[in-house]
């Protein structure tokens, strides 16, 4: 028989409410998407539907593809937090293969303009 002490862990864990809100992206390559995408810099669709945010002749830095419609992360009647996950695939390709190359960083704002926002 479970331990009593287990079996009431287990059911206090599974009766904690958590706050969600249904909101799902979803991107299988960058082809159909459409104006879902705000762009800045020299970030671009490629014709076979990859998001390029970097380029070989341009070493400008600062370039980013932000989803255009807000996502509500905080429940309006209670305040509280939603619960929120993410996972995305990437491939860097360094001129230099030896040397490195360009960095990805996942990015939440309330803005879509951040070189606006203060530190």
């Amino acid at each position: 028989m479970a331990d009593p002490l287990i079996l009431f862990c287990a059911l206090l864990l599974f009766s904690i409410p958590v706050s969600s809100q249904v909101n799902e992206l979803f991107f299988r390559g960058f082809k159909h998407v459409g104006t879902n995408l705000t762009f800045t810099g020299i970030a671009e669709f490629e014709n076979l539907g990859i998001l390029k945010l970097t380029n070989d002749t341009s070493r400008l830095l600062g370039s980013h593809a932000f989803y255009t419609f807000p996502i509500r992360l905080k429940n309006s009647t209670n305040g509280k937090a939603f619960s929120f996950s993410t996972s995305f695939a990437f491939t860097i390709v360094p001129e230099y293969p030896k040397l490195g190359g360009h960095g990805v960083a996942f990015t939440m704002a309330p803005l879509k303009d951040i070189n606006s926002l203060h530190a």
